[in-house]
């Protein structure tokens, strides 16, 4: 037999490798996809939230208005609204059927896609890069913000990009550039860095802000750590600096867009303003405003179930924690480390301290939104990810596990696989646990749809919760006739009420009194959902 000719095996290596990059792309979509799949089909794509009802309501008139400035428009941004409106206009596909059956799919796989690139870099490993991404679909608040209608699936998908780009723009040492210094290159990584971070604050100036404070915080503890290295190479050096000088620009982009390219943006500097207020007066006196720790834990069908659907949460944070403590460890002990691995510990420590500076913020009362620190969680669970899926290749790597490893994978695939189960349960707010519903029936929505188009600026009870609220801004951005829909308590005033099974079953999981309405008009029914009216209690009243 011939001898094989020199370079025969790296030419083999270098096709196999794509190969091997494609296999774990695909494994890792087709597991996304179909995480997705389930949310849509788990209600028939029948489903609403607060956010994805507001930013449908706000495409809908953006295309109807041909403008993304109107009265009662998303303050923080206009990236996502111009998004959804964009599919009508090209594809035909109105907001409420894209931000519901097709956006979630887009969510799932932008995340994955993105997170496996810059895992890629930044663990310098193709497995820990695809176990990180599978890790992702088992983070709930995580998925939820890629799947659910609102902007976050596009800030997730550019800060990987973003992270990827600083990476990527530093070679490794092993590389043929061998750290010299490219202009050209270094010029286009920055041209395409300061692209997602403008992209970043049109789409929502609060995530791209912490964006730019996790990255200056993250360059402050590279620029702490370097000089303590034995040896820091070059590639440390341009990569310091590069974090320094990307993130600076993209906050001051994030400044630029809210003072001068979107109006309505300008109201949070305001904002930010009195946040430093409160929170300086909430560390002087310790008077607490609001307390929104307290509704999660109502939200969900017993302790047992605020527990478990959480679960997954606090073994990635004390895992990621102990992956951390132990590489930090090393790193003083060594005085050594890779810049990519350097890159990720400062942001995991960035980010650390912005979920703990959110805590204390959220009990202040902010009027912009509450549980802040559940918001810097999902930037916080992206780095989180990676150092954990560190820590189980570690694991894999001693000798008793490598021993069983049989034994091992089946109960780590079965562990796994609970994990994203409950995940979905989580997500789509099953019954099952939640106390809180994002389904609608095609009933409720038919009953909904009648009142809307044949009462004359007449209100409509509809539950125990703004469930039927936000389906009826998502699908009727406009009231017809002036008519408005509401939950929770009735105003006292309020003739027409809704009822269905669905309404019921609601408000006997929330342990709320329905309305004394079962005696009055029923003027409408469809079989799965009737309207009630009161009588008139005197002629002068309608």
């Amino acid at each position: 037999m011939a001898a094989a000719q020199p370079g025969t095996e790296r030419v083999r290596s270098m096709h196999a490798e794509p190969e091997r990059i494609h296999g774990r792309v695909a494994l890792v979509l087709s597991a996304g996809l179909a995480y997705a799949f389930l949310f849509v089909v788990r209600y028939r794509g029948l489903w609403v939230e607060n956010d994805t009802a507001f930013f449908t309501r706000d495409a809908a008139l953006t295309v109807q208005r041909h403008s993304v400035l109107f009265a009662g428009e998303y303050p923080h941004g206009f990236l996502y609204t111009a998004w959804l409106a964009s599919f009508q206009w090209l594809a035909g596909v109105s907001p409420p059927v894209f931000n519901t059956v097709v956006a979630p799919f887009v969510g799932v796989t932008l995340m994955l896609l993105t997170g496996f690139l810059c895992y890629r870099v930044l663990t310098d490993s193709q497995r820990t890069a695809t176990l990180a991404a599978w890790m992702l679909l088992a983070i709930p608040e995580l998925v939820f913000s890629a799947v659910r209608g609102n902007h976050e699936k596009i800030n997730i998908a550019i800060m990987m990009m973003a992270l990827y780009t600083l990476a990527a723009s530093v070679p490794r040492p092993s590389s043929r550039r061998g750290g010299r210094p490219d202009r050209m290159r270094q010029g286009t990584w920055l041209a395409i860095f300061v692209g997602l971070m403008l992209m970043n604050a049109v789409t929502n100036d609060y995530f791209a802000s912490t964006l730019a404070s996790a990255g200056l915080l993250a360059a402050l503890v590279m620029a702490a750590v370097i000089p303590w290295l034995s040896r820091p190479d070059r590639a440390l050096r341009q990569l310091e600096h590069r974090l320094w000088v990307g993130m600076a620009v993209g906050a001051g982009l994030v400044v630029w867009v809210m003072l001068g390219v979107y109006p309505p943006a300008a109201q949070d500097v305001s904002l930010l303003s009195a946040a430093a207020v409160k929170l300086w007066h909430l560390l002087l006196t310790g008077k607490v405003h609001s307390n929104p720790y307290a509704a999660p834990a109502a939200q969900w069908a017993g302790r047992f179930s605020y527990l478990l659907v959480a679960s997954f949460r606090w073994v990635m944070f004390a895992g990621s924690l102990t992956v951390f403590a132990s590489a930090a460890r090393r790193v003083l002990k060594r005085r050594r480390v890779s810049p990519h691995r350097l890159l990720l510990l400062a942001l995991y420590l960035a980010l650390g301290l912005l979920v703990a500076v959110a805590i204390p913020m959220d009990y202040t009362g902010l009027a912009a939104g509450s549980n802040l620190e559940v918001r810097n969680f999902t930037y916080f669970a992206l780095v989180a990810a990676p150092l954990t899926a560190i820590g189980l290749r570690a694991l894999w790597a001693r000798p008793w596990v490598r021993a069983h490893r049989h034994w091992v994978s089946d109960r780590l695939a079965i562990l796994v696989a609970i994990f994203v189960a409950v995940g979905v349960v989580k997500v789509t707010l099953d019954p099952l646990v939640s106390n809180e519903w994002i389904f609608y029936t095609p009933a409720e929505r038919q009953a909904v749809g009648f009142f809307l188009h044949h009462a004359r600026r007449a209100g409509l009870w509809t539950g125990p919760d703004n469930r039927l609220v936000y389906m009826a801004q998502s699908l009727w951005p406009v009231s017809p006739h002036g008519n408005l829909v509401m939950g929770f308590k009735p105003p006292p005033l309020t003739q027409n009420f809704l009822w269905s099974p669905v309404v019921v079953a609601n408000s006997e999981a929330q342990s709320f009194p329905l309305p004394p309405y079962a005696l009055d008009n029923r003027v409408y029914d469809n079989g799965g959902a009737a309207i009630y009216q009161k009588a008139p209690e005197s002629p002068f009243q309608p």
